[in-house]
C-alpha cells in the first residue's frame, strides 16, 4: 500500500520515468522476442489475405463490391501492413546491427519490438472479430452498407 501512495504523490512524468527505468532494467531474452514476433508477423500476413478473401465471399453473397471497400476502410485493415512492416524492419535492425549498438538500444528495440507485437495481436483479434461480424450478423452488414450511402449521400 506504501508504494501505491509513494506514486499517487509523485508527478506523471516522474512515475512514467520511474516504470521505465524498471523495464529498462529487466533483460528481455532477445531471441525469444524475436521469435515470438515472428510468430505474431506470420499471423497477421497469413490473415491479410485470408480476411480479404473471406469478406469478398460476403460481399459476393450480398452482390455488392461496397462491403470489401468498407472492410477494407477499418482503422485496423489499413494499419496493419503498415504495422507488419515496421516490426519486420525491427526485428532485422536487432539481428543484424544487434552485435554493433550499445546494449541499452536492443533493450529498448527488444521492448518496443513485444510492445508492438501485443498490439499486432490486438489488431489480429480486432479483424477476426469483424470477418464474424460480416459473415454471421445480417443486420451488421446492413447497417454497414446504410452508412456508406449516408456517407456518399453527403458528400
Amino acid at each position: 500500500m506504501d508504494i501505491i501512495n509513494h506514486f499517487i504523490k509523485l508527478p506523471i512524468e516522474d512515475c512514467l520515468c520511474h516504470i521505465i527505468r524498471k523495464l529498462l532494467s529487466i533483460d528481455p531474452n532477445h531471441d525469444f522476442i524475436v521469435i515470438t514476433a515472428s510468430l505474431v508477423i506470420s499471423i497477421l500476413a497469413f490473415l491479410i489475405p485470408l480476411s480479404i478473401s473471406i469478406i469478398s465471399k460476403v460481399s459476393e453473397r450480398y452482390r455488392s463490391d461496397v462491403l470489401s471497400d468498407i472492410f477494407k476502410q477499418k482503422w485496423f485493415n489499413k494499419i496493419a501492413i503498415y504495422l507488419l512492416a515496421f516490426e519486420i524492419f525491427l526485428i532485422i535492425l536487432s539481428q543484424f546491427a544487434g552485435k554493433s549498438i550499445p546494449i541499452l538500444y536492443l533493450k529498448i528495440i527488444d521492448w518496443f519490438i513485444l510492445l508492438l507485437s501485443f498490439f499486432i495481436l490486438y489488431i489480429t483479434i480486432m479483424i477476426i472479430k469483424e470477418i464474424i461480424k460480416f459473415i454471421s450478423d445480417n443486420r451488421y452488414v446492413i447497417n454497414e452498407l446504410a452508412k456508406n450511402i449516408e456517407e456518399i449521400i453527403e458528400k
